[in-house]
This record gives C-alpha cells, sequence and structure tokens, in this order.
C-alpha cells in the first residue's frame, strides 16, 4: 500500500510542478490536487516510521531549500505537515536528520546542474537527485530502515520521472 501511496505522490507533486513551472496544466486544478496530495502525505507520514522519516526530511529540505515556491505547494505543505502532527508519527532520527541535508543537496546540485554543464554522471546523478535514494540505500544496508524504503523512494521517484517523460 505505501508503494502506491508513495507512486501517487511523486506523479502528483510532478504534475504541480509542471503545473507552475512550465505552465502545462490549470492552476486551479493542480492546488486541488496539492490539497487532496497533502491529505495524502499526512496519511503516508502516519503509516511508518520509513515514510515519514523519508517524507518529512522531504519536506523539511524542500523548505530549507526554498523549494515550495507556489499556493499551490504552499497549500500542500501546510495540509501535509498540519495533517501529520494531528495523526502522528515516528521517525528514525539519525537517517531523519541526513535525509534532509541529502534533500538540500539534491534540491540545490538539481539547480546547478540545470544552469550549467557538467559531465554526465555528475549531470545525471543530480538531475534524478540521487543524494537522497543513495542514504535511504544507506539507511537500509545498516538495518536503519526497513528494506521497503528503497522501494518507497524508488516509487516515489519512478512516477515524478514518468511524468516529466510523458507530459
Amino acid at each position: 500500500m505505501l508503494i502506491i501511496l508513495f507512486t501517487i505522490l511523486g506523479a502528483g507533486i510532478k504534475y504541480i510542478d509542471n503545473t507552475f513551472d512550465e505552465n502545462k496544466y490549470d492552476e486551479k486544478l493542480a492546488t486541488f490536487i496539492a490539497c487532496i496530495l497533502g491529505l495524502l502525505m499526512a496519511y503516508t507520514i502516519h503509516l511508518s516510521s520509513e515514510s515519514a522519516t523519508i517524507l518529512l526530511s522531504m519536506l523539511i529540505g524542500l523548505l530549507i531549500a526554498k523549494k515550495i515556491d507556489n499556493v499551490a505547494f504552499l497549500l500542500g505543505y501546510i495540509i501535509a505537515v498540519s495533517g501529520s502532527l494531528m495523526l502522528g508519527f515516528d521517525i528514525v532520527i539519525i537517517p531523519f536528520i541526513i535525509f534532509i541535508f541529502a534533500n538540500i543537496i539534491d534540491e540545490f546540485c538539481n539547480d546547478l546542474v540545470d544552469k550549467n554543464n557538467y559531465n554526465i554522471v555528475i549531470e545525471s546523478f543530480f538531475k534524478y537527485r540521487f543524494t537522497l535514494k543513495v542514504c535511504v540505500l544507506i539507511a537500509v544496508i545498516f538495518s536503519s530502515l526497513n528494506f521497503l524504503a528503497i522501494l518507497y523512494i524508488l516509487s516515489f521517484d519512478v512516477s515524478y520521472i514518468l511524468i516529466d517523460k510523458f507530459t
């Protein structure tokens, strides 16, 4: 079930991103979807410590990296955080802190590779935000997180990338 939720979240977030960054879709619909995704994210965060650790670190990393850059993301963010606080959650603290930094690195470096030319390995690594994925894999290897955590982040990212490629 969590893999499906992460897939929906990744696809929905990219849809909203494309709406506001690329002017591809209707902004009112994207804002409505952001509110639904905020609720879905709060629920997903509540379901497991792995999902809470990953998703809350993303939310904090995105806030620090100043990626909450439109009204839809702001509303979704507020709903996700408020809902998470109301429902409750458990995080795994060491990976959580590391994942926050990984998210910040991914966001800043993704912007850098969009604006500059680097070799294909560096461009691909940061275009597809592999810092967080590598950190999740390391946390799984060292038994800090359940092995399903890597499937959660991969399902999120694959759906995010597919929406970008096919829309």
